[in-house]
């Protein structure tokens, strides 16, 4: 039989050199190297980690003096964010449990069930635990799960409350486009709901 090749094997080459870029800034680097390191069983830690850099190594430095490096930065007059330092080669030749690696996070698990997500808002965490396990090989919490399902939703439809409070704009631009239509727009603020 044949082995599986698991969606996630793509995610060996998405950081790769020096001058690499990568057009949606630090949080598109942090995606990558999340889908780097869980791809290759190890885990990273954050020397520098902020809105225009990024300096990272890898965890087993201290432990083993693991080589792997990485530094980068955006670029003011582009906005893109740029490797200047790599040292692509791990010396320490642990290879942690990829399933269990702590760069799974909601983020990266928002990323993943993004598309699905916008195909099916109502995707419930347990179908994307399974879907994880089956595609990529990832064993995530429940809670890592809904995390990531809710932070989806919110980066495609915004949170729940910014769309409560966008009813009485609703409201009034139903009645504005539809002159001589009757609405009422009832709110029960104890419970939350709207009929």
């Amino acid at each position: 039989v044949p082995e599986k090749v698991l969606f996630s094997a793509s995610w060996k080459g998405i950081i790769h050199s020096v001058s690499q870029e990568f057009d949606g800034r630090v949080p598109e680097f942090r995606i990558a190297l999340a889908k780097y390191a869980v791809e290759y069983g190890f885990a990273v830690n954050y020397l520098k980690n902020d809105a225009t850099r990024v300096t990272v190594e890898c965890m087993m430095k201290l432990s083993t003096s693991c080589k792997w490096f990485v530094h980068g930065r955006v670029l003011m007059n582009s906005g893109i964010f740029f490797i200047i330092k790599l040292d692509n080669v791990h010396t320490c030749g642990v290879v942690a449990c990829r399933s269990c690696s702590k760069m799974v996070g909601s983020r990266l698990v928002s990323d993943i069930v993004h598309n699905d997500i916008s195909d099916n808002p109502l995707t419930h965490p347990i179908e994307v635990k399974k879907k994880l396990k089956k595609q990529y090989g990832i064993n995530v919490s429940y809670r890592v799960a809904w995390l990531g399902v809710d932070k989806a939703r919110g980066g495609l439809f915004g949170d729940f409350a910014s769309s409560f409070d966008q009813l009485q704009w609703f409201l009034e631009t139903s009645i504005r486009t539809n002159p001589g239509s009757m609405f009422e727009l009832i709110v029960m603020k104890v419970v939350g709901v709207f009929g």
